[in-house]
């Protein structure tokens, strides 16, 4: 064709005019001309690069996708959104990275990388890359730039993992297991995932082979691989799957107390998710002390709960005990008592509770849901009622424990409703912050949220102010660690909001019921009290 044609007349420059003309004359023109031409003045390819994840996809996960384009004309990169409700694509300009534009002497290349928070409305969310020659998105964007996000969620999986396990006492068992199909329905695999924070980890995936008809599992964490053992990898595609690992008791870990994911993936766009969280605890654990903190005067029910954990049904609990720690040591409040007549006995020891408090539950058998609740309506609570609580378990066996409460928590004697969380505007304020964070131990951060503010912001404070965490100190299997932050109250914070997070987790995990609201005052409205117009405030990170 080089040797019978020509391209005269053929122009690039400018792009909106650029021309590629091939001319065969009359006498060279032959019968085996007679074909189809193709015409291309750029190829664009996109791909998504989130590791093992490729089309299974929840709310809140991040998509990474990635877009290569080689073109004639220098041209900038444009990337495109189309949801299942909108009638037409729209530029989408968040989390974009693009590289500048390289050019080999006969065409330009151009990379760009967009990363994407899955929400509940990417049920069917089409995303495009293009070159931008024209001045809006639209539905002409090529079939092979685009890609869809979200899948239809179905529920048809359950995930099977403990709530609680004895550290090196007991083995660990996570299963996926599916539920009764729909109609029509087809298995094409099955996955488990650790989550951490906003991240997954892919621990092992088992995946249909529809060759050698039988399920094909792959480990992805080496750790747990070494350390579990794998007891069922079974998919039969049109009634049901299940995937089950086992840790030994003697090689469970620290941070195997987590959250788990399972996730059953079908043909056809449809995927189910089931996830559930662990907790591992000191052998010597069979019993927990809960109080609902803080607690404000007049405002605020004190909610005390003896929580059994570890006994099985043909378990044997005699007492569940009740007590407050005083200066003179142990005093018994409530007592629920084994009878063989009436199954749980309650045994008051403390009057003055009797008269203020209501019992929600109490009961020892059956031993598997024993536990103590205890309710002080808000109208009944007292100053007096501050201090440390402790419940204790006596069982017929060696299951028996002693807990006092995590901390000692107090009661903020506020007369005036009116005045609760306002301060002086120009006064310096501390709160503190923090609790469990995890193993390895996580950083608190402060977030803030002001009256013009959408969302919670990371709040890293100024010079003149100052941020303090302390070092993480070792419980159980984690770590405890705060926060302490001076505030200064401005004329700003008409409404302002502070609390703290992991920095592994964000701001956006902040709830609203676990901050401080700050609301400043003019000085001769609001007089400091005490000698230096200080308050401290203490919070408890869930």
């Amino acid at each position: 064709m080089q040797g019978r044609g020509n391209t005269t007349g053929t122009q690039l420059v400018p792009s909106v005019n650029s021309t590629l003309m091939l001319t065969v004359k009359t006498t060279e023109v032959s019968c085996k001309d007679s074909a189809k031409f193709i015409f291309s003045a750029s190829k664009i390819s996109l791909e998504d690069v989130t590791g093992h994840r490729k089309s299974i996809y929840y709310h809140g996960d991040t998509v990474e996708l990635a877009c290569h384009a080689t073109f004639t004309a220098p041209a900038c990169l444009r990337w495109c959104i189309k949801k299942q409700t909108d009638e037409d694509f729209s530029e989408y300009v968040n989390n974009i990275n693009t590289t500048g534009m390289s050019y080999d002497g006969c065409q330009y290349y151009r990379e760009s990388t967009l990363e994407y928070n899955m929400t509940k409305e990417d049920t069917k969310t089409i995303i495009a890359c293009d070159l931008a020659t024209t001045p809006h998105c639209s539905n002409s964007n090529p079939k092979e730039s685009s890609i869809i996000l979200g899948n239809e969620i179905v529920d048809l999986v359950d995930i099977q993992v403990p709530q609680h396990l004895l550290y090196k006492k007991q083995s660990l068992s996570i299963s996926c297991i599916s539920k009764p199909l729909l109609m029509r329905d087809i298995i094409s695999g099955v996955s488990l995932y650790k989550v951490t924070g906003k991240s997954l980890t892919l621990i092992l995936e088992a995946r249909h082979d529809n060759i050698l008809q039988k399920s094909i599992t792959k480990w992805y964490d080496p750790d747990l691989q070494y350390r579990a053992n794998l007891v069922t990898s079974t998919i039969n595609p049109k009634t049901n799957a299940t995937l089950k690992i086992e840790i030994p008791f003697y090689n469970v870990k620290c941070w195997d107390a987590s959250t788990y994911r399972c996730e059953l993936v079908l043909f056809g766009n449809k995927f189910s998710v089931s996830q559930r969280s662990l907790s591992i605890m000191s052998s010597a654990q069979y019993i927990e002390t809960k109080i609902s903190t803080p607690v404000a005067l007049n405002k605020d029910d004190i909610k005390i709960d003896c929580l059994t954990w570890n006994f099985e049904t043909n378990d044997t609990i005699a007492e569940i005990v009740l007590s407050k720690l005083g200066s003179n040591g142990l005093s018994r409040i409530i007592a629920a008592q084994l009878s063989f007549s009436e199954g749980t006995k309650l045994k008051w020891y403390d009057m003055n509770y009797k008269s203020r408090a209501v019992v929600l539950s109490a009961s020892v058998y059956p031993a598997s849901s024993a536990n103590i609740s205890l309710q002080i309506p808000k109208h009944n609570v007292r100053c007096s009622d501050a201090g440390s609580y402790v419940c204790e378990v006596i069982s017929i066996g060696d299951k028996n424990g002693k807990i006092p409460s995590t901390e000692k928590f107090t009661v903020e004697e506020i007369t005036s409703t009116s005045s609760i969380n306002t301060y002086t505007i120009g006064k310096t304020i501390v709160l503190k912050c923090g609790g469990k964070v995890g193993n390895p131990p996580g950083l608190p951060i402060w977030c803030r949220k002001t009256s013009h503010d959408i969302n919670y912001m990371e709040y890293i404070g100024n010079d003149n102010l100052m941020i303090s965490v302390t070092d993480p100190k070792p419980f159980e299997c984690q770590f405890e660690r705060f926060s302490l932050l001076q505030y200064n109250v401005s004329v700003d914070d008409k409404h302002t909001e502070l609390g703290c997070a992991l920095s592994s987790e964000g701001c956006d995990t902040l709830k609203p019921a676990t901050a401080f609201a700050i609301k400043g005052l003019n000085p001769e409205i609001d007089k400091p009290t005490g000698t230096n117009g200080w308050k401290t405030s203490t919070n408890v990170l869930a």
